[in-house]
């Protein structure tokens, strides 16, 4: 089958999904069922069990493309679906990401940068962030399933091969890192302080040599017609390459992000369905409403006063005071590194993400003292 029915069959799944969301057009069981039953088998696990599956656990068979673009299909009806079905399609949508680490994945790759890990991994996560938003009685055990599912894959890089770490482990966390960066429903302190203390795994010392690790035992060991190389090469062509830097990167633009909503207090409604150009996630398109209110008014009134903290908002303020020193530390030790480069005549890789990291990194440094209401520090 070529990409044109490829795209063809994707667009006819969404419209279905539209369509039997649509309160007026009186769907009925066995439509839902004829949905269902094209996408994977998978057992359906209790919300309550937020632990992550695991290679070796089990075997649930092959996550094909045909399969990847049904289950977009499903998620984006569960997401519009009225309440009884919705709650009825929770917990099988979060039992698919429950089980992502252990399907086989068909050695496709549809369009440059992207991937069916990447691509799946993206949809399920933001449709369960959005369906979070609208079920707030589910909305814990939803993000304690999406930050475990993070915390695991980061974890399995202990345990697994090369390939898997390239093929799936990258890709994946590409797309749980692009979710959380372009979700308006991610704009509340507590969420921000959520991401602050589960993003942590990201970027000690030990995930960011794996990563590089990988990548280099990869390049060196694989055969170029390797599933693993031809990932590489897929996302490198698209000016997005995989790396460890990659994910300083996207750790960045996540918090740059929720902390611009959560100061603008950026209302979900008045986002507009953008397309979303990979290669600009660093810019503010993705967040230009909450951005452009940034820019008009000051923060007053959007962190609580000292009086009137909660324990939660102390551990926000102390988490963004480290992220703070953090960023501006991106910053100079990047500055300097580029200086040397620059005396030695040597230009950037295309995978160290410099100049993304040096700009994006003095963003979050501003916008987390603003939020402390200590603008002083950003000068």
């Amino acid at each position: 089958m070529n990409g044109l029915d490829y795209n063809l069959h994707s667009r006819i799944l969404v419209s279905l999904a539209g369509v039997l969301a649509d309160s007026r057009s009186k769907t009925t069981t066995g439509e839902v069922e004829r949905l269902l039953s094209k996408c994977p088998d998978i057992p359906i696990l209790p919300i309550e069990d937020t632990a992550i599956v695991t290679p070796g656990q089990k075997n649930i068979g092959r996550m094909t493309y045909r399969y990847q673009q049904t289950l977009d299909a499903l998620i984006k009806y569960a997401v519009k679906a009225a309440e009884p079905i919705q709650l009825d399609l929770i917990p099988r949508v979060l039992s698919y990401l429950k089980h992502l680490p252990v399907y086989e994945w068909d050695d496709v790759i549809p369009l440059k940068g992207s991937t069916p890990p990447d691509n799946i991994t993206y949809n399920i996560v933001s449709g369960l962030i959005d369906i979070a938003h609208q079920r707030t009685e589910l909305s814990d055990k939803i993000y304690e399933t999406l930050w475990n599912y993070g915390k695991c894959i980061i974890g399995l890089m202990e345990a697994v091969d090369k390939d898997y770490i390239v093929y799936f482990i990258l890709p994946s966390l590409a797309g749980l890192a692009r979710a959380l960066q372009v979700s308006p429903y991610l704009f509340k302190a507590h969420q921000l302080q959520s991401i602050c203390v589960n993003m942590q795994p990201l970027i000690v010392d030990n995930t960011l040599d794996n990563v590089k690790y990988a990548i280099d035992a990869c390049l060196k060991e694989c055969d170029h017609d390797a599933y693993s190389r031809r990932v590489l090469a897929s996302y490198w062509e698209a000016g997005i390459p995989l790396s460890s830097n990659r994910i300083i990167h996207d750790l960045l633009i996540i918090l740059r992000n929720v902390t611009a909503r959560v100061i603008t207090a950026s209302n979900p409604n008045d986002q507009k369905d953008d397309i979303i150009d990979l290669k600009k996630l660093h810019l503010t398109t993705n967040i230009e409403h909450s951005w452009s209110i940034l820019m008009e008014k000051v923060s007053n009134g959007v962190r609580p006063q000292a009086e009137e903290l909660t324990e939660m908002d102390k551990k926000l303020n102390k988490n963004l005071r480290g992220i703070y020193v953090m960023s501006l530390g991106y910053f100079d030790e990047i500055r300097k590194y580029a200086e040397k480069r620059e005396n030695e005549g040597k230009k950037w890789s295309l995978n160290s993400y410099m100049k993304e990291i040096m700009g994006t990194s003095l963003q979050v440094a501003a916008l987390s003292s603003v939020y402390l209401h200590e603008i002083q520090l950003c000068f």
